[in-house]
């Protein structure tokens, strides 16, 4: 299955899930029903753009389903408490860094990257839809 951006971050040599959400194309209802629809496919490999060949399948979309679902939660929560877009990388890449195990000096910018786009595509998708 090409599943295109459906499904989360995995960068190389960093084994956690990043949640795709670049902006401005974020809708959370649909992103749910596409991971269903990928769900029932029973695929038993994913060609993902972030980065190659996936075999779990299923845990791909299982990820990708909660995670995106938990930083949309909180995101939100902390957009309404006027915490910053900075902040909010840095707190993410705290929590991101802990799951991968990595130290944060070992912490790849491109990933900061990818935090930082997710959360801009969310922070944009809850300035149209408070």
């Amino acid at each position: 299955l090409i599943s295109a951006d459906a499904v989360g971050i995995v960068h190389p040599n960093m084994p956690t899930m990043i949640p795709t959400t670049p902006p401005p194309s974020l809708d959370p209802p649909k992103l749910t029903e596409t991971i269903s629809r990928l769900s029932q496919l029973d695929s038993r490999k994913l060609l993902v753009p972030h980065y190659g060949v996936r075999d779990d399948v299923v845990n791909v979309l299982e990820t990708t389903k909660y995670k995106t679902a938990a930083w949309l939660s909180r995101v939100r929560g902390l957009r309404k408490n006027g915490v910053s877009l900075d902040e909010m990388v840095e707190e993410f890449q705290r929590e991101v860094v802990s799951e991968s195990g990595l130290g944060a000096e070992d912490f790849p910018k491109y990933a900061r990257l990818s935090i930082r786009i997710t959360l801009m595509g969310m922070l944009q998708y809850f300035e149209k839809n408070p």
